[in-house]
């Protein structure tokens, strides 16, 4: 049966409770202008349509005096971008656009968007948890207020959805029926690591009905049938990355150090071991009985929350380099926000505005008191304290890779089934692999960091 949390009212008042105390964030005038702020799939009745939220809205635009426009476009699609490019080309681009970092970092070495460096800006709520570095490109700063649906999500008690870290959904009922360990013992002991990972995913892997075929495995990614390797989140719990920075400042290539081969082996040998389903994404493949563990993001806990089987939520497991417990993202994934290089406008004007009309800052929420919020939030997903508390955790212990998307090193060897994966998941020595993309990669982070 699943437990419910009695918390989440007492978290909330909590979190609002110091509200009248704070100081007001400072004010701009538009004189009655309409600023446009174009979202990725974010409508208006979507995250401000109950009465509260529409009465902040129109309080928003009252302080601001100005009419806010909000227009849902989707950014994989490329409809943001085509969106901001034909307004930079035409000079009339204007307002706040919703981009994912990993990708707009080339938009910003060609101009697109105008730099926000020397601007006094409040940093927002999840600027806490992550690289500060993130929202920057060659020493500007780009990109403020990550995840900012999310925070507005939170601050109105709607269902959060990211950030898109990732972790672990387990069939603790499948775990006992097949006398397998319990991961939360293993996590608050220190044990959960990839050699007991890849031990219980070679024990649970079977023939369930005696034909001679796998019926059952030990686990899924995210979304295999997308694409989506999902190489990073061995790397990640690994302590490597796809970059460094060197004694001489240069951006260098980093794949073929130790960290990451050893992580990259992994990745084959999983593959290798056939303890990999990947016919499904992670969580289709949970709720349809096809593995026992599934690498999930937040957003899917929402789809298989009604699943009859009791589910409990673990980080993935530690690589040997490291001591700790991660939440592995990529900086493909992580939305910010940015203001086209045309503006008209002050552009702290408008970080202002996009600040206040989605709570993001001290004047609207506690920014202490992320883990109450959560709590209210996730509470009725999950079916355990346990699966809560390390939902939490990986909030605020996300790791995000900066520059894995192909505009960096000239592969999308993160994101598809490329040339590069295939050849490491059927048997390639990755060294081999990344040795043969290491100069073209190297060459293309020369191009956009080193001259």
């Amino acid at each position: 049966m699943r437990k419910t949390f009695g918390i989440g009212l007492l978290a909330v008042c909590l979190v609002f409770a110091g509200l009248g105390f704070a100081v007001q964030a400072k004010t701009y005038d538009f004189e009655g202008r309409t600023v446009r702020i174009v979202t990725h799939d974010m409508t208006k009745d979507g995250l401000w349509g109950d009465p509260a939220s529409r009465a902040h809205f129109e309080e928003v635009e009252r302080r601001f005096n100005a009419k806010i426009e909000i227009v849902a476009m989707h950014y994989d699609d490329g409809s943001i971008i085509e969106d901001l490019q034909q307004g930079l080309l035409a000079g009339t681009a204007d307002g706040v656009y919703y981009v994912k970092v990993g990708e707009a970092y080339q938009y910003a070495n060609e101009g697109f968007f105008a730099p926000l460096t020397d601007l006094d800006i409040e940093p927002g709520l999840f600027e806490q948890y992550i690289d500060p570095e993130l929202l920057t490109y060659r020493g500007e700063k780009y990109f403020f207020s990550p995840t900012t649906a999310n925070v507005t999500q939170l601050a109105t008690r709607g269902r959060a959805q990211q950030p898109d870290f990732e972790g672990i959904i387990w069939n603790k009922t499948k775990f006992e029926e097949l006398g397998l360990p319990n991961l939360y013992e293993l996590v608050e002991n220190g044990e959960w690591t990839w050699d007991k990972f890849k031990e219980i995913a070679v024990a649970a892997t079977r023939d369930t009905d005696g034909d001679g075929e796998t019926d059952l495995w030990g686990y899924a990614p995210y979304a295999s049938p997308w694409g989506f390797p999902r190489a990073h989140n061995w790397l990640i719990t690994n302590g490597a990355d796809v970059t460094r920075v060197d004694e001489d400042g240069r951006v260098v290539f980093a794949l073929d150090e130790p960290a990451a081969l050893e992580a990259l082996n992994f990745y084959q040998e999983l593959e290798l071991l056939g303890v990999v389903y990947t016919d499904q994404p992670g969580y289709q493949a949970i709720v349809n009985d096809k593995v026992v563990m599934a690498i999930c993001r937040p957003w899917t806990l929402y789809i298989i929350e009604d699943f009859e089987d009791d589910l409990g939520y673990v980080p993935i497991p530690k690589g040997p380099r490291m001591d700790e417990y991660v939440a592995p993202s990529v900086s493909g994934g992580l939305y910010a926000m940015a203001i086209p290089a045309t503006t008209k406008e002050d552009p702290a004007a408008l970080v202002a505005l996009a600040q206040a009309l989605h709570y993001d800052s001290r004047e609207y929420l506690d920014f202490d008191s992320v883990d109450m919020l959560y709590e209210d939030s996730w509470g009725m997903i999950v079916r355990d304290y346990e699966s809560l508390q390390w939902l939490i955790h990986g909030v605020m212990n996300t790791k995000i890779l900066k520059y894995e998307v192909p505009e960096f090193i000239g592969t999308d060897f993160f994101n598809t089934w490329n040339e590069y994966n295939v050849r490491i998941l059927e048997g390639e020595s990755p060294a081999s692999v990344v040795a043969s993309f290491k100069d073209a990669a190297q060459a293309k982070l020369d191009e956009m960091f080193n001259q």
